[in-house]
């Protein structure tokens, strides 16, 4: 007859699995809390590969999109495309958002924008990420620029 239920051995391995898993996602959040630095930079690199996935939305659908800062604020962003948002992406309080090409950057079915731009992604401690959007060519770059 086979009786149903679990060993003690697969309960202990599901236990550390989950340990495992939690241990991982708390080190991370309490590092990023801890290290203004990396938070900067996590928030930069998402920054930038939203552009990225915008240029690539603007090529493989033969559409503009546009990258739409709300005049007056920098803690946020929008996406839109065919003049429908598709996505906003907010910052943390430590962060602020500026650029030079207010209030938006539209990209083109060709992956180039109409004018190039810069936005400067900043903390309290007077940190600087910088993401460049050349004109020619459209390339993205990103620049880090810390406060020593």
């Amino acid at each position: 007859m086979h009786e149903h239920g679990f060993t003690m051995l697969e309960l202990l391995i599901v236990i550390a699995v989950f340990s495992a898993v939690i241990l991982t996602v708390s080190s991370f959040v309490l590092t990023t809390n801890q290290n203004p630095a990396l938070n900067l930079e996590n928030y930069a690199q998402k920054i930038l590969l939203d552009l990225q996935y915008a240029q690539q939305k603007a090529m493989s659908t033969d559409t503009s999109v546009t990258v739409y800062f709300p005049s007056g604020c920098n803690k946020s962003y929008e996406v839109h495309q065919n003049l429908e948002k598709k996505w906003t992406m907010e910052v943390p309080e430590n962060l602020r958002i500026t650029n030079n090409f207010s209030p938006y950057m539209l990209i083109y079915n060709t992956g180039l924008s109409e004018r190039g731009g810069r936005i400067t992604i900043s903390d309290q401690y007077g940190n600087q990420a910088i993401i460049y959007f050349d004109v020619i060519g459209g390339r993205l770059r990103m620049e880090l620029n810390y406060n020593e």
